[in-house]
């Protein structure tokens, strides 16, 4: 569908990219953190964990509320407006 498309093709400008750093932003640091060391980054979750002296089950609760977030951030800031 055309709506799909809209959206698809306006993940890759420059715009949905500031929009997506100051959702961030607006993150917790240390969930910030965690969040952009395993998706922009690429660290692997072991490596994270390491490095910020997490637990298993915190990180995947700090990456579970950082993707929510970061989606409700998006939905208002971004897609709502695409």
């Amino acid at each position: 569908p055309e709506g799909v498309d809209a959206q698809k093709a306006s993940l890759t400008s420059k715009g949905f990219y500031q929009v997506l750093q100051t959702c961030l932003y607006h993150l917790p640091e240390n969930t910030a953190r965690v969040f952009t060391m395993n998706e922009i980054l690429g660290f692997s979750s072991d490596d994270i964990r390491e490095q910020c002296g997490i637990s298993h089950a915190n990180y995947h609760t700090i990456m579970h509320r950082a993707r929510e977030t970061l989606r409700q951030c998006l939905h208002i800031k971004w897609f709502s407006h695409v």
